[in-house]
């Protein structure tokens, strides 16, 4: 585990680097976020990390968050610049007070569940599980 993720904790998912196949594609105004674990692999008790992605190109990925929950609670955010920065911009511990830190339990990309769809849709919009509600 490289010296920025030190503060995160050795459980699941913490150390992932590039999101893995299943990954899931969470669409915004300006692209599209890859997000793993997705929502099926998460129980309301989950500990470990969710990490998300921009994706810049359909196969290069910058880390945006790497967000540590313990027992379904959000315990630690750390975010990057999401253009390929590996050094973390700030490392939150909740519950905390930092200034920096200001809004991160109430930023929807930081909850625990995030509907997602399938990685596929990103370059194939019209695929059968692509026309269903995001899970």
């Amino acid at each position: 585990m490289s010296s920025a993720l030190a503060q995160i904790p050795d459980a699941p998912n913490c150390a992932t680097d590039r999101p893995p196949p299943d990954a899931g594609a969470f669409a915004t105004p300006g692209g599209f976020l890859l997000v793993h674990p997705r929502n099926a692999q998460l129980s309301d008790s989950y500990t470990g990390c969710k990490v998300l992605w921009v994706a810049d190109a359909p196969d290069r990925f910058h880390r945006l968050m790497i967000l540590y929950f313990e027992r379904g609670k959000l315990r630690i955010a750390q975010a990057y610049d999401g253009r390929g920065a590996n050094q973390p911009r700030a490392t939150c511990t909740l519950p905390g007070h930092a200034p920096e830190c200001a809004g991160v339990e109430s930023n929807p990309l930081a909850a625990l569940r995030l509907p997602t769809w399938p990685r596929i849709c990103m370059t194939r919009p019209d695929a059968a599980q692509c026309t269903k509600e995001p899970d």
